[in-house]
């Protein structure tokens, strides 16, 4: 799988997806071996409920602070787990994810910083204890599957090499995503760093209506807005 990207664009763009099963990426997203190990963690009613490709040039300033993904994204219960699918091969030269391999149940307390030039919402270093954390070092093809409360960041790749991967989350399929506050909270600060680009692809919704597998209890319950 190969993904061509022009001089300055975004590093981190939401994948919209057709819901059509020759789309190669939903190939990846409904791959029997992926599924099965999320299924393992999260059940067997699964929702794939957002997408996207992240990409460090060469030589490039894009990094990432420590953080969890539960505090940038607004479901109820918090649970869920992120696919990272290495697309090149990946170590901590070109910018490899860095985890701290301990079970939290509950968000970490995040600080701000406009400047960032990724995440403005991120966990001052001070405040946890990195010593053990461990490099998620993959081959082109490899994955790793990490929890949403997962304190994890990665470097800046200051190699002649891209690093690119696909990263892939999914839930149980009764979870309540809540969109307006998404939106409130965070989707208008991320749009001065994308260009008011995430707002408009409302990747969020046109990707979670994809059920992997189990039924849909989405629309039973009325969890998606």
């Amino acid at each position: 799988m190969t993904f061509n990207l022009k001089n300055g664009s975004k590093f981190n763009p939401h994948l919209v997806l057709p819901k059509n099963d020759d789309n190669l990426i939903l190939k990846v997203i409904k791959n029997e071996i992926i599924v099965g190990y999320v299924q393992q963690l999260l059940g067997n009613d699964l929702t794939m409920w957002n997408c996207h490709l992240y990409t460090k040039q060469p030589e490039s300033v894009n990094q990432v602070e420590w953080h969890q993904d539960s505090y940038y994204f607004p479901l109820y219960p918090k649970k869920s787990v992120t696919v990272w699918i290495a697309l090149d091969n990946v170590d901590h030269n070109n910018g490899a994810m860095y985890y701290i391999p301990e079970k939290l149940n509950a968000d970490v307390a995040h600080v701000a910083d406009s400047s960032k030039l990724s995440f403005k919402y991120y966990i001052d270093s001070l405040s946890i204890d990195s010593r053990n954390q461990v490099l998620n070092k993959r081959s082109q093809g490899q994955f790793s599957i990490h929890d949403f409360y997962t304190v994890h960041r990665s470097n800046v790749n200051q190699s002649c090499l891209p690093r690119s991967a696909l990263i892939i989350r999914y839930m149980p399929s009764d979870v309540h995503y809540d969109h307006d506050e998404h939106q409130a909270r965070l989707y208008k600060e991320f749009d001065q760093y994308n260009d008011g680009t995430m707002d408009k692809n409302v990747c969020v919704l046109n990707t979670g209506g994809i059920i992997v597998s189990g039924k849909n209890l989405n629309e039973k319950n009325l969890l998606w807005k």
